[in-house]
């Protein structure tokens, strides 16, 4: 009995060593396996680690990644936690890259009462069946990874608005519907890479999106048969699969053809199957196919047409620029020369004025030398007929008109 109880004991510490924490560093990232955090005291275990940059846990139970116990963390930006048996992980500030990987129904809370600065997100084999909440409060978030999990639908008004994410990959999950539930514009400036192949997806539409820098989609092995607005709404694209889709036949000669004119890659698109759709109550690919049209012509009117006319409006316009210019400078000239002839006959007025001035004191001064030599003969003026000193050109005349009368 001794004994069997002995090889119990010693079974208990075998496994007990088993599972004991263990940590190893490698690659700059410090790991930790088989830690067991349970109560207040062991979060305090987690400090010894506080000084980490980057910090991965694996085959531990955690029960919830709560704020407190990630302080205890304090000097981590990245972090890690596969086959963890995790609850509730709470993103906080500090945060840049966060992996959580075969975590069953993980829930992921965001801190939204402080800005967030994580740069990528991945959470793979989670059984998620919805995108986690808040993401929108992510707003440095760069790349979203959900692959691997059991998403069903995907509301883009969740994502709409996040215009630093560049990578969204959604593969392998069964999205059946991938839209704006609110039928709103998405909003997805800085989305350049799309990955949402391996999925359920009946329709797709790129119609509402706002996504000019958008350059890689992969939607690949769906059930899709026509891909709408893909086209018109995605100016940069030089990458999609579509591969693996029940495409219509149409549709995929559509694809092809304009796909190769704008220099858009399409992976073993020619290689893939197509169906011929006989419904005539379904009109998706004509309709798709006038609205390409429609948007060729548009692209056609703003590249050429309208600059055409631009430049013609223009010419048109420095023409009657030009000639207002001339009308001007002949006006400028006219005025020119009005002003020359009047400042002319001012002066000539002047000059005249100054020689009649000259003619009248010349005449004056001749009349009073007459007087004085009829004084000196002894003939006296009548009274009266004194010559004064200091007189304007009228008294001057007026008093030279009445010695002319006396005499």
């Amino acid at each position: 009995m001794g004994k069997i109880c002995f090889n119990f004991i010693i079974l208990l510490l075998i496994i007990g060593s088993c599972h004991a924490e263990t940590v190893k560093f490698k690659n700059g990232v410090l790991k930790i396996f088989d830690i067991n955090i349970r109560n207040k005291a062991d979060v305090q275990k987690l400090s010894k680690y506080s000084n980490y940059t980057s910090i991965q846990f694996e085959r531990s139970q955690i029960g919830t990644m709560t704020a407190e116990m990630l302080q205890q963390l304090n000097g981590a930006v990245n972090i890690s936690l596969i086959s963890v048996d995790l609850n509730v992980f709470q993103i906080l500030p500090q945060f840049r890259r966060i992996s959580l990987l075969y975590n069953k129904n993980v829930t992921v809370e965001v801190d939204t009462t402080a800005e967030n600065n994580l740069q990528e997100l991945e959470i793979r084999y989670a059984s998620y069946k919805k995108l986690p909440e808040k993401l929108r409060c992510l707003e440095n978030l760069e790349v979203l990874d959900l692959r691997h999990n059991q998403i069903l639908y995907v509301n883009l008004d969740e994502l709409s608005g996040m215009r630093k994410l560049r990578l969204l990959n959604l593969n392998h999950n069964k999205i059946i519907e991938f839209d704006s539930f609110l039928h709103k514009t998405i909003n997805l400036e800085g989305l350049e890479t799309l990955f949402i192949h391996s999925n359920q997806l009946v329709e797709v539409n790129f119609k509402h999106w706002n996504a000019t820098s958008l350059r890689h989609i992969d939607l690949q092995d769906n059930k899709l048969s026509v891909v709408l607005s893909l086209l018109t709404s995605v100016p940069a694209l030089e990458i999609v699969n579509l591969n693996d889709n029940p495409l219509d036949c149409d549709w995929k000669a559509f694809m092809l053809k304009e796909a190769s004119v704008r220099k858009v890659a399409t992976p073993s698109l020619r290689a893939t199957n197509c169906t011929s759709n006989n419904d005539k109550m379904k009109p998706s690919v004509p309709h798709e196919v006038l609205e390409y049209e429609t948007f060729k012509i548009n692209g056609i009117l703003k590249k050429e047409i309208f600059p055409a006319i631009g430049k013609l409006n223009i010419s048109v316009n420095q023409n009657i620029r030009d000639k207002m210019i001339k009308v001007q400078n002949e006006s400028n000239k006219i005025s020119s020369k009005i002003l020359q002839i009047e400042n002319e006959a001012a002066l000539k007025n002047t000059q005249l004025q100054l020689m009649i001035e000259n003619l009248s004191d010349l005449f004056y001064r001749f009349v009073l030398k007459q007087n004085d030599l009829q004084k000196a003969k002894g003939i006296e003026s009548e009274e009266g007929n004194t010559i004064e000193q200091g007189l304007s050109i009228e008294q001057k005349l007026a008093q030279i008109r009445k010695i002319l009368e006396s005499n």
